[in-house]
């Protein structure tokens, strides 16, 4: 649910993911800190991070309040999408990594590393 130059913005691709997240609230999947820009030929009001609904059918919504549990996972905006007149977001469930895939990826970024200043020294 969104203002009128908000939908004018992403049209025009300017919006902010970044830190966005979802959230299950009363039955209702809400968007949480998805930075809009202002549109430029409107006079400017407050566009800034703030909660904006998500419109989706009740089984979906209790598939994805079932997801968030199962799995302590946050859900995450993917991308925005603007087709036919209208602005979608696609939202996909997180899951971080494990502690043994964390030690896995140090482990390799260190062997690259040493393989690195061993090339640097060689030159």
């Amino acid at each position: 649910m969104l203002v009128g130059s908000e939908v004018k913005s992403l049209f025009l691709g300017r919006a902010n993911l970044t830190d966005a997240y979802c959230l299950v609230r009363d039955g209702e999947l809400w968007l949480h800190n998805l930075d809009i820009e202002p549109y430029t030929t409107h006079p400017p009001f407050s566009m800034k991070a703030k909660d904006r609904k998500l419109l989706m059918h009740r089984k979906e919504i209790d598939l994805w309040r079932g997801g968030l549990r199962r799995r302590d996972s946050p859900s995450s905006p993917a991308r925005c999408i603007s087709r036919t007149g209208r602005a979608k977001v696609e939202v996909a469930l997180a899951r971080g990594k494990s502690q043994y895939d964390k030690r896995d990826r140090i482990a390799k970024d260190e062997a690259r590393k040493e393989i690195e200043r061993a090339r640097n020294v060689r030159e």
